[in-house]
């Protein structure tokens, strides 16, 4: 009987037989050579890793997370890092244009605050005209003197302080030169004449066509009446016409004597103003017919009617009315300069919109005033 290994196979499964051992080696070959390929690559990786700055093995994709104790918990911020400190330039850094000497580390100083002037600057014309006008003021040259002030006063650049100054001393001048009996020498603003037989005051006025009124010739030749005039009496007359300026943010009324750049201070008054500054700006003249002395008076909004000589009349005894002559202004017919029965309201927005004076004050403004005189209202 023969053994199965002594029996013939047929073809096909003795080749399969022969071949398996050489698959199986042929397998396991492949696999190994694999293997160490994979092996030799990760061994590459990693050496890399470990010799680049910053470089770090990655986190395990598996297992549990292992946090060393030194190291805080992944879901809380890191701990800020101090920034590196700068390093100072060197000689390579800087471009060789910059001297090396010259190399020094930046450090950062406060601007300092620059120092406030006692007072503005003022051009070095201005200070020279009133130390001039001064000299000629001492010097017993007043006409001069007051050209010269009035000048400074109108170039604009006076401290409110200096200003002041210089209108006190042009005003100390002027009760020489305008309100006294006293002629002086080259004034253009006055005159000597002798009256004639036959002439009252009001006709003097008239023929030598002086812009004032003829109760301020009566005023300044100190006469206590018109007709104390005698003939052969020698009078000063200024010609006028006078004009105003009214300054609303100092509550101030300069009074100019003569026209245009030949004009000169005079004096100021205070005054009241429009309530809500309704006191317009602008360019008037007194309007012709519109002068008198203690006129009536009817509120125009409440109608309420003050008659002459009651002394509840709240524009007082003198009434000077105002009309426009600018753009501006034009039209406007309402408004004018009066007396006050209410002195506290000098220096204060009370009225309806005119410009009110102190009783006193607005006599000698009726007296200085004509038809040819002007009246800017400026801020």
């Amino acid at each position: 009987m023969a053994l199965p290994s002594q029996t013939r196979l047929p073809t096909r499964r003795r080749i399969y037989m022969d071949r398996r051992p050489r698959r199986t080696r042929r397998v396991i070959v492949v696999t190994a050579v694999a293997a160490l390929l994979v092996i030799g690559t990760v061994r590459v990786v990693l050496t890399n890793r470990q010799t680049q700055p910053g470089g770090s093995l990655p986190l395990a994709a598996t297992g549990p997370e292992i946090v060393p104790a030194h190291m805080p918990p992944l879901d809380t911020a890191p701990p800020a890092t101090a920034a590196p400190a700068a390093v100072p330039p060197t000689v390579e850094d800087v471009p060789s244009t910059v001297p090396a000497a010259s190399i020094t580390p930046e450090v950062p100083t406060p601007t300092p605050l620059p120092e406030r002037p006692s007072k503005p600057e003022t051009p070095s014309r201005t200070p020279a005209r009133v130390s001039e006008g001064l000299a000629l003021a001492q010097r017993n040259l007043p006409v001069q003197a007051r050209e010269l002030l009035t000048a400074a006063l109108g170039f604009g650049r006076l401290v409110p302080a200096d200003a002041d100054f210089v209108r006190e001393t042009v005003r100390s001048l002027n009760r020489r030169l305008v309100f006294s009996p006293q002629i002086v020498p080259g004034d253009p603003f006055s005159y000597p004449y002798v009256v004639r037989p036959g002439e009252q005051l009001a006709g003097i006025v008239r023929d030598q066509s002086l812009d004032v009124d003829w109760r301020f010739i009566l005023r300044i030749n100190r006469m206590l009446s018109a007709r104390h005039l005698r003939v052969g009496q020698k009078l000063k007359l200024v010609t006028g016409p006078f004009h105003v300026i009214v300054d609303k943010s100092d509550y101030r009324m300069d009074f100019y004597l003569g026209e245009g750049e030949k004009s000169v201070y005079v004096t100021s008054m205070a005054v009241g103003l429009g309530t809500y500054d309704s006191t317009p700006l602008g360019r008037f003249r007194v309007r012709p017919g519109s002068k008198a002395m203690n006129p009536s008076w009817a509120n125009p909004r409440t109608g309420e009617f003050f008659d002459r000589d009651d002394p509840a009349n709240p524009i007082g005894e003198h009434w000077i009315g105002l009309e426009g002559i600018d753009d501006g202004t034009r039209g406007m017919i309402g408004y004018g300069i009066h007396g006050t029965i209410d002195p506290d309201s000098i220096g204060r927005q009370a009225s309806m919109g005119c410009i009110r004076l102190r009783p006193e004050d607005v006599v000698l403004a009726f007296e200085m005033l004509t038809y040819a005189s002007t009246v800017e209202i400026r801020p």
